[in-house]
């Protein structure tokens, strides 16, 4: 089975179900509910320093050789759970990323109102 939903928290996955595939698709397509808990709601200001990249600037056939370059088999057969094969392969795709999407940082400031805010406004979206 391919089209599967993966967590480590199980008890926030809800109302899975299996639908058909969409147009010509090989893939069926997955529902479900995930419940978060929104965190409490504070009128404090954090100021970070935030990595943009400038996707509209990205040399696209360069990234598509670094990923390609990886030696993807050997990542499999070294990375024996979940956790450490996704933890390679987002170190693998950072580096590509780093290496072909040129970048800036910006301030960015929010209030954690406004933080909490958009964590209720994702938990109360429906479902995925």
């Amino acid at each position: 089975m391919l089209d599967v939903v993966l967590t480590n928290e199980p008890l926030i996955v809800s109302d899975v179900s299996v639908e058909a595939p969409v147009s010509n698709c090989d893939h069926c397509q997955v529902n479900f509910c995930v419940t978060v808990e929104a965190p409490p709601r504070t009128h404090q200001y954090k100021t970070e320093k935030v990595k943009q990249y400038l996707w509209d600037k990205a040399d696209f056939e360069k990234l598509s050789a670094c990923l390609s370059a990886v030696d993807w088999p050997f990542l499999l057969s070294v990375n024996l759970t979940t956790e450490q094969l996704w933890s390679a392969f987002c170190q693998e795709q950072d580096v590509a990323i780093d290496q072909c999407v040129p970048s800036r940082y910006v301030h960015t400031q929010q209030s954690q109102s406004e933080l909490a805010d958009f964590a209720a406004k994702s938990a109360n979206s429906d479902c995925l």
